[in-house]
């Protein structure tokens, strides 16, 4: 199942005279499952050659780990990882050449070692290029990578829970809520992909506002938080004053449910501005009786 896709470039710049230097990998995102039977499974990654001049390549496995709550992540080398790719990855042949215009099919093989524990694994593959010879002229040497999240099925430790919900703007609203922002962790072994509803219920029962928990679909690795931010759709006219019961219900793909619930009151500007003119325009005559009253009072005493 493709949660999202995340395209991951590195590129190491030298000075180049070829404005046009470009290749790309595919697919930019895998997710496959291994079983504990098996000896290794295959797959494939496909780089093309879009300059003008024919590129030689070198092939090789670096692990990723996410990067921050937003979700990006960073090649890096994880030594002694339980969540590390990079040692199980073996490429049959690391050192090629892509002609103009040509795309080149390489093979990716996943070992199944003993050592690879049951749950996840995150990896990529690079295409990084060689420096070539172009006389006194500048190089670039780009690089562009595949990410493989790998899953050894058996021993899944699934734990997904909400740490952090709020509605922007806070729990009291001068006007119309926009959006809430959700973070959630993984604490267990296998990446996961947090779906679900955020609705806005009013004093009569109704679901006035509606929010949809990552709509794109992506994931949050092991042992990581990650932050999602919905937009909130009006589903029908509101009251002017509210308060509202917020809830929070979601789950992830495997089934790990998460819930929360708050109240917002919302008053709206319309009703702010008419108290305004109330109280100001009850001032203004409550003085100008009152400036009247003295009047009449001292035209009395005088007479």
């Amino acid at each position: 199942m493709i949660l999202f896709i995340l395209i991951a470039s590195v590129f190491f710049f030298v000075p180049s005279a070829h404005a046009n230097f470009s290749m790309t990998i595919t697919p930019a995102f895998q997710e496959l499952e291994v079983t504990p039977e098996e000896d290794k499974i295959v797959t494939f990654i496909e780089v093309t050659n879009e300059t003008d001049i024919t590129l030689m390549l070198d092939l090789f496995a670096v692990d990723f780990v996410q990067a921050d709550d937003l979700g990006n992540v960073a090649l890096v080398n994880q030594v002694g990882s339980d969540y590390r790719l990079a040692d199980y990855i073996a490429i049959p042949e690391s050192d090629i050449s892509v002609n103009p215009g040509e795309t080149a099919k390489i093979q990716v093989d996943i070992l199944n070692k003993a050592d690879l524990t049951l749950g996840g694994h995150y990896g990529a593959v690079v295409a990084r290029t060689r420096s070539q010879d172009v006389g006194n002229y500048q190089q670039v040497l780009p690089a562009v990578s595949s990410l493989l999240l790998v899953h050894k099925t058996g021993g899944e430790r699934y734990n997904l829970s909400l740490t952090d919900f709020t509605v922007t703007g806070g729990n009291w609203q001068l006007r119309q809520p926009k959006t809430t922002s959700l973070t959630v962790s993984n604490e267990g072994n296998i990446h996961l992909v947090p779906k679900g509803l955020i609705t806005f219920t009013d004093l009569f029962d109704r679901i006035v506002y509606k929010g949809v928990i990552n709509e794109s679909s992506s994931f949050v690795l092991p042992q990581s938080r990650r932050q999602y931010t919905s937009k909130l759709q009006r589903l029908r006219w509101a009251w002017p004053v509210m308060v509202y019961n917020v809830e929070v219900s979601g789950s992830s793909n495997a089934d790990t449910p998460f819930f929360a619930q708050e109240q917002v009151v919302v008053v709206s500007p319309t009703v702010i501005g008419g108290l305004l003119v109330v109280v100001i325009g009850g001032w203004w005559l409550g003085r100008r009786g009152w400036r009247k009253r003295n009047s009449d009072q001292e035209l009395a005493e005088s007479e």
